[in-house]
């Protein structure tokens, strides 16, 4: 049986899902991100102000979707320099595009079930959670090893790298999934454009993800969220992700190098010749395998990433 994980049937849609305005601590407002965004070929804005909830219903048009989101700081307070302050930063993605919600109070950083029960309630509220930039959040294995709850992960987080930090956090992302966590993942901007755009040192339109939708509304944005439906990149496009057979088949716009990851130590990779690039590959799986995810790279060695795959859900 033939399994489409990634049509090219389907339209793409260009996604930012990390952004801060004036309403937090972002230097553009709402509608000059919404502006902006529009003009740089992106159909999707997550609204990811700090810690308060606000309503950007009236950006919905025909051709461009406003999530209404937050972004929850749970902070261990209790180290005093913040160069050395852990957190969990949490993106929370209201499902029904809701005007007003009472959020719960954040926890204590160092009670893990607390911060597990805090996203617990997010989730009954209606809304789906990211765990975002563990690198600049100081966390490791045993911060993130128990965490619980969260439905996505953000493995490139443009803010951060201009700034001059780790560009990619795949190993975080397979380290969840090596524990036993089903999660998605995302590139984002989290921008809060302290330099004007065009500028080397702008913090917008570097992380992007990319959903597949029969059409753009809210809804349709939402339910490929929550089924997977959608890639990230930073340049490279995805036009096909199929398996049938236990044989794994992509096609992609230029690359260096196509790459197979899995749970285990075993990977394979397809590599351009030198001056040349590739556009498709195939990859047998095997039993052990557990799950799957694909690397694209790109021609200036930027990334493109599948979320990940199990077998198990693609047994005939």
């Amino acid at each position: 049986m033939k399994h489409i994980l990634i049509s090219k049937e389907k339209k793409q849609y260009i996604a930012n899902l990390h952004c801060h305005t004036t309403l937090s601590d972002g230097r553009k407002t709402p509608e000059e991100i919404r502006d902006a965004y529009k003009a740089q070929g992106y159909s999707i804005v997550a609204f990811s102000d700090h810690d308060n909830y606000f309503d950007h219903s009236d950006f919905c048009t025909d051709d461009f979707v406003a999530i209404n989101s937050f972004e929850a700081d749970i902070s261990d307070n209790v180290v005093s320099s913040s160069q050395f302050r852990r957190c969990y930063h949490l993106n929370a993605f209201n499902i029904n595009g809701d005007k007003e919600v009472a959020l719960p109070a954040t926890p204590d950083y160092r009670d893990m079930k607390a911060v597990n029960e805090y996203i617990q309630k997010l989730k009954e509220l209606g809304f789906i959670v990211a765990y975002n930039h563990p690198y600049w959040s100081m966390q490791c294995l045993d911060d993130y090893r128990d965490l619980e709850g969260c439905s996505i992960v953000e493995i490139y987080n443009n803010s951060v790298f201009i700034e001059g930090g780790d560009d990619g956090q795949e190993q975080v992302y397979d380290e969840m999934l090596r524990s036993g966590k089903r999660l998605f993942c995302t590139m984002a901007d989290d921008n809060h454009n302290e330099f004007p755009f065009g500028d080397v040192r702008c913090d917008s339109f570097g992380g992007k993800t990319v959903f597949l939708c029969d059409s753009l509304s809210y809804e349709s944005v939402i339910s490929a969220m929550q089924s997977g439906s959608f890639y990230c990149t930073r340049e490279p496009r995805i036009f096909e992700l199929t398996l049938e057979d236990g044989k794994v088949h992509i096609e992609c716009s230029q690359a260096q190098r196509i790459a197979l990851s899995t749970a285990g130590r075993r990977s394979k990779a397809l590599h351009a010749p030198v001056g040349e690039y590739v556009t498709q590959a195939d990859f047998q799986l095997e039993d052990e395998d557990v799950y799957f995810r694909i690397e694209v790279i790109g021609p200036s060695g930027k990334k493109a990433n599948t979320n990940s795959y199990f077998v198990e859900d693609y047994a005939d």
